[in-house]
Parts: C-alpha cells; structure tokens; sequence
C-alpha cells in the first residue's frame, strides 16, 4: 500500500496508535468526543474472546479497554450492512459474558459501552448515533448498555464543508491521509500528535494484511507442512506396501493433519470444509477425536 494514502482508520494503522498503552492520550481524546464526557483509560484488555468448545471460530475484536467509564468495546467497519452490525453486537455480547466470568453477582452498575467507526452510513445518518436497549416509548430496559454508531463519511464531509467542531474535525481526521492532516491540524494538538505518530510508522511504504490474506497464508502453510509430513509418511509406507500404497496413506495422513491445525487454529467446521475442499463427515470425524483428546 502506498505510504501517502494510509489513514488512521485503516484497521493495523489504527490499533498501532491507539491500541497501546503510547496511544492512551489520543484515544482518550477521541472517546472524549464521541461520548460527549472526559475519559481516563486503566488498562488495555485482551482482544480475543474465550472459545466455548475446540470447533469454535477465534473471536478478535479490535479493541477493548477498562475506563473509569466502564468497559468500551470498539470495531473498525468498512460496511454498514445489518450483518456487520449484528455480528458487533455478538462480539459486544462475548464482551459482557466474559466479564461476567467470575464473581457471585450481575454488575448492573458498571458501564459497557460499544463503538462503532463504520464506514459509508450515508449523509441522511447522524454524525454519532446513541443506542440503548428501551421499549417503544423510549424508557430504558437496561440502564448500563450503550451502543454508538460513528458515521465517519458524515465527519469528513461535513468538516469538508466548514464544520470545525473539536470532535467533527477529530473523527473526521481518521479519514485523512497524512497529508491532509498536516494541511489542517493547525494548533489542534490531537490532529498535531497523529500527524507525528503516523508519519513514524514506516516512511518507506507500508503494507497490511487482510483477514482473507492472513487466512490464505495460513491454508497455504498448512498445506505446505501436510505435504512434507504427507510425503515422508507415504515413502516409509511405500517401502512395505509399494509406492502407489504409500502415496496413498500420506496423503490422507496430509489431509487430516490440514483439518486438524485449521481447526486447532479455530477456522470453523463449515469453512474447513469450503478452504481444505473435504467431505464435512471427515471434518467433524477429526472434529470428535480432538474433543476426545482433550
């Protein structure tokens, strides 16, 4: 990627600054912003949810922090669509029941908060937008569940268009590139320190992966270890049973050591089956035995 068209919402640029402990200040800031009210972050939480059984997906969520707040939960969106939003909510969920792990009561007075930073909402979209779970005259079921949408296409556009509010110009910052930021910081010290931290990450270029290259490389390695482990199983098969036995045996021993890493890595049953191009019997067959093991 083109070091002079990354921005801050571009998802590995966005947790290098404001996902440690060196981007508490800025993130802070922006929290400020969107909840309308001073935030002081404790500590950075761990980003993957627990699994309930072995054949579960790893759950990774972007972001999750304890403030004097409560817990705030934060997903980066490139979509607006209803399955992303339900899919936030079930991560918001996992979010909630792990913190409720250990203890003797329900924590009804601590605050759990949701944010959103999604792309394309579109212009009719609130530049924020609160949501609490309440019936239909508006009174409030549950009084310590907030979720915030951020439209950040609405941000841009409408500090394009002369809005210079602190928290407009802020968010709207997460869609610039680096130029853009340095042409409009001016004395604004968040704009000022983003400026600086981005212009840090690499001057020489910068690349990311995606989730669908990370899994790619994954499927490709597996592959490359099951061959290995396929071909010298199969030779000191072969030198019992003949060439074409031993071919066989390892790569049917090949293929059950892919089902087993993909999911020991947590892919899964139904993407084993789509990736690794098996039958779903055998996927759930090596599914059982590592449940046995355990």
């Amino acid at each position: 990627m083109d070091y002079t068209k990354i921005k801050p919402i571009h998802d590995a640029v966005f947790k290098t600054i404001f996902g440690t402990e060196m981007g508490k200040d800025l993130l802070e800031i922006l929290l400020k912003d969107i909840l309308k009210k001073d935030v002081e972050i404790i500590e950075y939480k761990t980003r993957e949810l627990p699994k309930i059984s072995i054949t579960e997906k790893t759950k990774i969520i972007d972001l999750l922090v304890k403030s004097k707040n409560g817990l705030i939960h934060i997903e980066l969106n490139s979509s607006p669509s209803n399955l992303t939003a339900f899919r936030n909510f079930v991560y918001f969920s996992g979010v909630i029941l792990l913190d409720h792990q250990v203890g003797e009561e329900y924590k009804i007075n601590k605050n759990y908060i949701s944010i959103n930073l999604t792309k394309d909402l579109g212009k009719k979209r609130g530049l924020i937008e609160k949501y609490k779970i309440q019936n239909n005259k508006q009174k409030k079921r549950i009084h310590n569940v907030e979720i915030y949408e951020v439209n950040l296409n609405k941000a841009k556009m409408l500090y394009d268009n002369g809005d210079k509010r602190e928290e407009v110009k802020h968010i709207a910052a997460l869609e610039m590139t680096v130029k853009e930021i340095e042409e409009n910081k001016g004395d604004d010290k968040f704009m000022e320190s983003l400026a600086v931290r981005l212009g840090r990450l690499n001057p020489g270029g910068i690349s990311f992966v995606t989730p669908e290259e990370d899994d790619r490389m994954m499927i490709n390695t597996m592959k490359k270890m099951a061959r290995e482990r396929g071909l010298k199983e199969g030779l000191k098969e072969g030198l019992k049973k003949g060439r074409k036995e031993g071919q066989k045996i390892g790569h049917k021993d090949g293929i059950n050591f892919i089902i087993k890493n993909m999911l020991q890595n947590g892919v899964a049953i139904e993407d084993v089956v789509r990736l690794a191009s098996v039958d779903k019997d055998l996927v759930e067959k090596v599914a059982r035995e590592l449940v046995n093991l355990g």
